[in-house]
Order: structure tokens, then sequence, then C-alpha cells
């Protein structure tokens, strides 16, 4: 065995997100992590998530963990706007000994030459690096990059919760089930996820991996398959399956609009659900490239969800190929009336400028625009999104980024005053741009 341990670090990122809940664990490399502890049961394996646990408190329980052994390899996971930090740490685990390999969303085979150039980066992953870094583990590198497919084994895979450092942190974990979006051949117009295939894992094996993070105080789960209703017959047994020790489990499990009808209604109340949809825009449906969803979709949906008193989280984006001053207030209108209609059953609001993430549509238009020429921040970045998605607003919108941000500054402000029980939030955010705004509206 070439390596004695294997560190996975998902690092924080450089961009504001206003609510402070924590559903999500960092997935990816857990269920990397639990492929080695399966494959080699003898390696020390712990995975560290920076956007929950305390830096300090990781890097103690790092120099800790790893000063008995001789060869130790770290897993980082880029991530849209956590590139910086996650490259001044692996400066600081270098300085410790370890090895480090890259991979996650922001590595692609547009981008794993430049990070593989980086004298502190070992080797890069581009795919899914399940059985890579299981190999990696047993011989050692053999190589800078290693190109894997991107489509995930779902009947091999499992998740070890016990690996996660701190779990009481946590305000939920993500859940392994189900496959990818039904629209994967036309995704949204912002969407920068990974194809991953499709594919379901048995609901037992699930619902058993959830009890050790119950057994632990956590009551929330998040679902990572984009669309809970791709298969009927699956929700069904996801539904019939789950443990009445579970029940009070939470669960954020998104659907289309297009897929909520009162039998998905009725399942996903059986899962004490939060029916998490992805509205975006009210009056521009065509812009946002989401298939074959109408408005009248979304308006239809949020009527059988509040029927059946399933809690409903809404997401909005605001910035959209040619989005204008009109529709930007049109869409704000038409928020506020859906609080003031439904209330009581809206759980969440999220409302965000969009955001420039590598492999999106919205990505590719605004390269082909600067001619490869991408903004930056820091120097070993590919892009910034922060600095991209201005440019994007510059060549796209007619509105400046400030408007999206007054009029999300304005919800926020409005939906407390309304219903101050409802959870608002909004994701991507520029943390100085953001305090500009504050500092204008006080």
């Amino acid at each position: 065995m070439y390596y004695q341990a294997f560190i996975g670090i998902l690092c924080d990122g450089e961009m504001l997100s206003l609510s402070s809940a924590k559903f999500a664990s960092p997935l990816g490399l857990n269920v990397i992590g639990t492929t080695i502890k399966k494959d080699f049961p003898e390696v020390f394996v712990r995975i560290y998530n920076l956007e929950i646990n305390q830096l300090s408190l990781v890097k103690i329980d790092i120099k800790n963990s790893i000063k008995i052994f001789k060869n130790v390899l770290v897993g980082l996971t880029l991530i849209a706007g956590n590139i910086f930090k996650s490259l001044e740490l692996a400066e600081w685990l270098k300085g410790l000994g370890c090895d480090i390999i890259i991979g996650g969303p922001e590595v692609n085979e547009l981008t794993m030459n430049h990070f593989s150039a980086i004298s502190t980066i070992d080797s890069v992953v581009a795919g899914s690096g399940e059985q890579v870094i299981s190999d990696i583990i047993k011989d050692g590198i053999k190589q800078r990059i290693y190109s894997a497919s991107s489509a995930f084994n779902f009947n091999d895979s499992a998740v070890d919760y016990s690996l996660l450092f701190r779990l009481q942190d946590y305000g939920g974990v993500s859940m392994l089930w189900g496959g990818d979006c039904h629209l994967h051949n036309q995704r949204c117009y912002f969407c920068s996820r990974q194809k991953k295939g499709f594919g379901w894992r048995e609901p037992k094996l699930v619902w058993e991996e959830m009890v050790y993070p119950h057994k632990n105080g956590i009551d929330k789960i998040y679902n990572t398959a984009d669309t809970v209703a791709v298969n009927l017959k699956q929700l069904e047994l996801l539904a019939e399956r789950k443990p009445l020790g579970l029940a009070g489990m939470r669960m954020k499990c998104f659907i289309n609009a297009t897929q909520i009808n009162d039998e998905t209604a009725l399942l996903l109340k059986k899962l004490n659900a939060w029916a998490a949809v992805g509205i975006e825009s009210f009056s521009r449906t065509k812009a946002i490239g989401k298939g074959k969803t109408e408005t009248s979709d979304n308006y239809r949906a949020i009527e059988i969800l509040a029927k059946h008193g399933v809690p409903m989280i809404l997401t909005f984006v605001m910035g959209l190929p040619g989005e204008t001053e009109e529709s930007l207030n049109n869409d704000a209108k038409e928020i506020i009336r859906i609080v003031n209609s439904y209330k009581a059953s809206i759980y969440w609001i999220t409302v965000s400028p969009l955001l420039i993430t590598l492999g999106s549509l919205a990505f590719y238009d605004c390269a082909e625009r600067l001619d490869g020429q991408f903004p930056k921040k820091h120097e070993q970045e590919f892009y910034n999104p922060l600095l991209m998605s201005e440019k994007y607003f510059e060549m796209f919108c007619q509105v400046d980024i400030n408007d999206v941000y007054k009029k999300i500054f304005y919800l926020k402000r409005k939906i407390k005053e309304i219903a101050p029980q409802i959870i608002f939030d909004s994701k991507g955010l520029d943390p100085e741009r953001w305090t500009q705004i504050l500092k204008k509206s006080s």
C-alpha cells in the first residue's frame, strides 16, 4: 500500500450565501472516502468541509491525525469560488509532506492542463474519481492528469457518514439515491452540473446509511437527485421503504414543476419532504432553457403542493439573457404576490443573481464573446466566477448587476415584512458588492 491515509477537503469559497443553514455534506468526497475504506480498510480516511468546519480545528485535527503516517494523500474538491482558498490550503498541506490531488466540478477537459501546471498540485482528476483515487492509494500517483468517465456507478457506491469530521456541526447531510436531471441534454442556461448518468440505488441501503447521521442528531437530508420524480416507481419505493424510526427526518427534494401532480405530492408528503421547485422566472420561462416547462406549470405546481400541505422551497434566478428593468420588476412583483397568497405553505425562498460557472451554457456564451480572455481575481485561477458574472451582465443583459442586488435586497426586506417565518436566501453573491448595497440602503 503506497498511501496509509487519505484526507478529503472541500474548502469554503469567496462568495456569500445569506442563509446560515447548511444542508449539504461533501458527497463526492464522502463516496471516494467510503470506496477507499471498502477497498483498503486499513487506510485512515477523514473528510473535512470548510463550509461548515472551523479552519483552525481542521488544521489541528489534520496535524494530529497524519503525523504517524509516512505517505498521505489529500484530495481537494474545486467548486466555483473556492479555487484560491483551496490552493492556499494546498501550500500548507505540502508543508506537512502531503501529496495533493484535485478534482471536482471546476476540473474538466478545459481546465485540467491549467491546474496540472501548478507546482503545489501533484495530480489532477477530471471526471468521477472514485476508482481512480482508490487505485492511487494502492500504487501511488503515476501521472499528472487522470481523465476518467463522468458517469457514476450507482450500483457499487456507498456513503459512510462516520468519515465526516465533526458531524455535529452539520445542519443536514447529502443523500445518495438517484440519477441525473431529466433535462440533462437540455440544461437550464446557468446549470453547470456534470453529467453523471442515470441510476438508482436500492432504497433499503440508502435508508440504512441514514441511521448513523440520525443517531448523531442529524434530522435533515439534502436529496442530490436533481429531480426526484424522474422515475415515479423509484420515488414510490423510496417513500414506502423509509423506516418508521427515520420518519422525522426532513428531506429537501428537487422536483420539476412539470412532474408535480396529486400522486407525486402525496409521495413527497409521505417522505416528510420540502419540495424544492426551481421556478427561476415567472415572466421569462423561455430564457431559462428548461425543456418544455411553461409558466402555467409553475402556478399549477404551487397550487397542488399547497393543497396537499407539502412545504415549498422556491428558487429564482435574476439576470437571464436579455433581462430588462421591466422583466426584473415583473418577477419581483410576482414573487411578492405568490408570498402573499401562499405564505403558509412556503418554507424557503432563494433569489440569486445569475452566476457564471464552468460548464454552463452561460459560461460558453461568455467565453465566445471574451475570446478566451477570462477575468481573474487571483493569479492561479482559470477564471473568476464573480468577475465573469459582471462581464456577463454587461454583454447579455439590459440591467446592471447592481440593479439585481438591489432587487434581491428589496425582496428580502419585503418578504420578511409579509411572512417573517419564511427563510430567505441568495447564493453566489459578491460579499463586497452586497455590503455596499446594505450600506446604501441603511
